[in-house]
C-alpha cells in the first residue's frame, strides 16, 4: 500500500511540475515562431491513461495530477469505510488542479490545426467555443486496418511541409521519425527543440533529440531543456544528468564527453557520494537540533527565511520546521535510517513539501554538498570524474607521440593499453583445486566444474578464444535438488 501511495505521490507532483512550465513554453514557442523558426516539443506522458476513456463533453479539461490521487483513493483506500472514501473523493474533485498539460498546450498554441501531434494516444480532448463559452470534447485519432496510428504520418508531413510549425512528440514517437530541417522538405525553418518533460533514462532523451538533429539538414536545431526553480525537479534532472554522463563515458571514453556543456550537466548530477554525505549531515543536524560544526556560520538564505534574534536561532528554527515537513512528507528519521540514507527517497519526498519550504530545504542540502566538495578540493581529495584503469594485468602495447612543445620539449602522447580484468591463470587453477577439494571432503562428486572455451566469442586483440572457469555452486553440492547453478569466472 505504501508503495502505491508513493508512486501516486511521484506521478502527482511530476504532473504539477510539468503543468507549471506550460506558460513559459507557450511564450518560448511564440517568440521562436516570430523569429522565423519552428518548434518541436518533447514529452513523455500524454495523459491518455488517466482521462481519455470517457466519451463525454465538459466545460473543464480533466487533470492528470488529480486523477493520479483519485485513482489511488478509488481503487485502494478505505475498503471498509465508504463514507470516508466518498468525502475524500469529493474533496479531491473540488481541488483547483492544473489540466492535462498536453491538451492544454495544444489548445494554447492554436489547436490541432496549428499543432502536429505525434504520440501514441488514440484519443484527445479538443477545446471548442460555443456561445462565448469554452468546452472540451473527446476526439478519436485515426487508425488504419492494422491498428496503427496513420495520423502520425499525416502530422509529420504537415510539419515537414510547413503547414504546421509546431510539433509535439512523445516517447512513442521518439524513434523512426525525422523532423530535421531536411534539404528535401518544404519546411526549411530552423528547429527549436524544447524538452518539456525530462525522461528517466538518458537514451530516451538522446533518441527524442535525435528526431530534430539528423543528417542532410540545412541548419542544426537549438535545444532547450525546460526546468523550473522547484527543488523537487532536481529528482528528474539528476537522473538524466547522471545517465547522460554515463552515456558520454560509454560512447566517447570520457564522462565529460557529452558536449561543451558537460560541466553544466555534471552540476545537475547530485546522486553521488557527496550527495549522500550531505544528506547524512543534514539528518544528523536535524537530530541534534543544530550544526555539529558551527565554524561555517548560518547561511544568509536561512536567516532571511527564518528571521530570529540571532543566526543560531534562525538555524534551529529552520531545522525544527525541516524535521516537521520531512516527517509529514514521509521521510522520517526512522524511514531515513531504514532506507540506508537513500538520496532518491529524499528527493522523492521533498516534492511533497510546500514550495517555499521545499526550496529552502533543498537549497540547504545543496549548500552542505557544495561545502563538502570545496573542502575536498582544497585538500586535494576531490574526484572529478577521472576513471582509474584497473585490471589484474596491464600492459603497454604502444605509445605514440602526438605533439612536442617547441619551447619546452614536453610531449603529448597517446598510449594504448591492454588490460586483463579477469582472474590470472595461476589463480584460476588454484581456485578450481580448492573447489574440487571442498567437494571431495564433503563426499560429493563434481564432474562439471572446470575450464571451458567460448564457442562463439573470439578475442581478436589477444588472438584466441577466451577461456572461462565454470564452477558448480557450492551451495548446490549439499542440496538434493536436481537443478544446478554455476559460478562463471572470466
Amino acid at each position: 500500500m505504501m508503495g502505491l501511495l508513493w508512486a501516486a505521490h511521484l506521478r502527482f507532483f511530476g504532473q504539477m511540475i510539468m503543468a507549471a512550465k506550460i506558460p513559459e513554453v507557450v511564450a518560448l514557442v511564440q517568440k521562436s515562431l516570430a523569429e522565423g523558426m519552428c518548434c518541436v516539443i518533447g514529452l513523455q506522458s500524454t495523459g491518455e491513461a488517466a482521462g481519455g476513456a470517457v466519451d463525454d463533453t465538459s466545460e473543464e479539461l480533466f487533470s492528470n495530477a488529480g486523477n493520479a490521487i483519485l485513482s489511488l483513493v478509488e481503487n485502494y483506500c478505505f475498503p471498509h469505510d465508504e463514507e470516508d472514501k466518498e468525502k475524500l473523493l469529493e474533496e479531491i474533485s473540488n481541488m483547483a488542479l492544473p489540466p492535462n498539460p498536453l491538451d492544454q498546450l495544444i489548445a494554447l498554441l492554436g489547436g490541432p490545426s496549428k499543432v502536429a501531434e505525434m504520440t501514441g494516444r488514440t484519443s484527445r480532448w479538443v477545446r471548442s467555443t460555443r456561445h462565448g463559452k469554452d468546452s472540451w470534447k473527446l476526439s478519436r485519432r485515426v487508425k488504419d486496418d492494422r491498428g496503427e496510428l496513420t495520423i502520425n504520418v499525416e502530422e509529420r508531413k504537415a510539419f515537414q511541409t510547413g503547414r504546421k510549425l509546431v510539433a509535439i512528440i512523445s516517447e512513442a514517437a521518439s524513434s523512426g521519425i525525422s523532423l530535421q530541417a531536411d534539404r528535401r522538405c518544404g519546411n526549411q525553418r530552423r528547429r527549436v527543440h524544447i524538452t518539456l518533460q525530462l525522461p528517466w533514462a538518458s537514451d530516451q532523451i538522446v533518441q527524442q533529440m535525435g528526431r530534430s538533429h539528423r543528417s542532410n539538414q540545412s541548419s542544426a536545431p537549438v535545444f532547450k531543456l525546460m526546468m523550473t526553480t522547484i527543488g523537487g525537479e532536481w529528482r528528474f534532472a539528476s537522473a538524466v544528468a547522471r545517465r547522460l554522463q554515463a552515456l558520454g563515458a560509454l560512447t566517447q571514453g570520457d564522462r565529460r564527453a557529452s558536449g561543451t556543456g558537460g560541466r553544466s550537466i555534471q552540476a545537475y548530477n547530485i546522486e553521488h557520494s557527496y550527495g549522500m554525505k550531505a544528506l547524512k549531515e543534514f539528518m544528523e543536524q536535524i537530530e541534534h537540533g543544530g550544526p555539529l560544526d558551527n565554524t561555517k556560520g548560518t547561511p544568509d538564505f536561512i536567516v532571511e527565511a527564518f528571521p530570529a534574534g540571532n543566526p543560531n536561532q534562525s538555524m534551529r528554527d529552520f531545522l525544527c520546521e525541516a524535521q516537521q515537513v520531512l516527517d509529514a512528507a514521509g521521510f522520517t528519521d526512522m524511514a531515513y535510517r531504514k532506507a540506508g540514507s537513500k538520496l532518491k527517497t529524499f528527493l522523492n519526498r521533498v516534492m511533497g513539501i510546500t514550495l517555499e519550504m521545499q526550496n529552502t530545504v533543498f537549497r540547504y542540502f545543496m549548500y552542505l554538498m557544495a561545502a563538502r566538495i570545496d573542502k575536498d578540493k582544497s585538500n586535494g581529495d576531490y574526484q572529478d570524474g577521472i576513471v582509474d584503469i584497473s585490471g589484474s594485468v596491464i600492459e603497454l602495447v604502444r605509445c605514440q607521440d602526438l605533439f612536442e612543445c617547441p619551447r619546452t620539449g614536453a610531449k603529448t602522447q597517446r598510449a594504448l593499453l591492454r588490460t586483463d580484468r579477469g582472474l590470472s591463470w595461476d589463480k584460476a587453477k588454484e581456485t578450481l583445486a580448492e573447489h574440487l577439494e571442498y567437494a571431495k571432503e564433503h563426499g560429493f562428486e563434481d564432474m562439471e566444474s572446470g575450464f571451458y572455451g567460448s564457442k562463439t566469442v573470439w578475442d581478436f586483440v589477444a588472438g584466441c578464444k577466451p577461456v572461462m572457469l565454470i564452477l558448480q555452486q557450492r551451495t548446490q553440492l549439499t542440496s538434493k535438488m536436481r537443478s544446478k547453478m554455476y559460478h562463471v569466472v572470466r
